[in-house]
């Protein structure tokens, strides 16, 4: 399987990678598609569209900081899951960047159940990441922070500074500080 990687602005047909969104993550989850599309612009976002030959697979949207980048959103095509585009994807970006430290956030699972979140976080386990046991919190939805590298430290400053480096616009970035409450990121038990 080779997969294709597409910078958002290069794609024809958007609105899949829309949609896919939309569908994907809940409305809690998600920050209005016109402000990652303009957050997109910036040399710090890379937003892709995923296809194996002319088929869409996915998207991922990435932000830079540093020697962390931070993997914001990643979803695959609800029809094409358990297909290992998710691995394939996850080793594509290991490979791209494995000069850096990857982390991402995924939903608390819930303790002593075997749920959608639990399942969510094996995925990434079994894909190269690792626990940092940091817990963080927004809206009242609890996150867990993996990342690629399991000596690497996390921090809540890495985790500020990732959001605010979303834009260089101020405009923008008060609405995402707005939307994601920067200011009160930090670690939970």
């Amino acid at each position: 399987m080779n997969l294709k990687w597409s910078n958002f602005f290069d794609i024809k047909n958007r609105k899949e990678i829309k949609k896919l969104y939309i569908e994907a993550f809940p409305k809690e989850e998600r920050y209005p598609f016109c402000i990652i599309k303009k957050c997109a612009k910036n040399q710090n976002v890379e937003f892709y569209g995923i296809y194996d030959k002319e088929k869409f697979v996915g998207l991922s949207y990435l932000l830079k900081y540093e020697d962390t980048i931070f993997l914001f959103y990643l979803a695959v095509n609800k029809n094409l899951r358990g297909n290992g585009y998710g691995a394939k994807i996850l080793k594509d970006l290991l490979q791209m960047y494995s000069d850096k430290k990857i982390i991402l956030c995924v939903e608390r699972p819930d303790k002593n159940t075997e749920d959608l979140k639990s399942k969510r976080k094996q995925f990434y386990l079994r894909n190269g990441f690792y626990s940092t046991n940091k817990f963080t919190e927004d809206i009242g939805v609890e996150y867990e922070v993996l990342c690629s590298d399991k000596e690497y430290v996390i921090n809540e400053k890495v985790l500020k500074n990732l959001f605010t480096q979303m834009t260089n616009k101020l405009i923008l970035r008060k609405l995402i500080n707005k939307i994601y409450h920067i200011d009160y990121v930090s670690f939970i038990e």
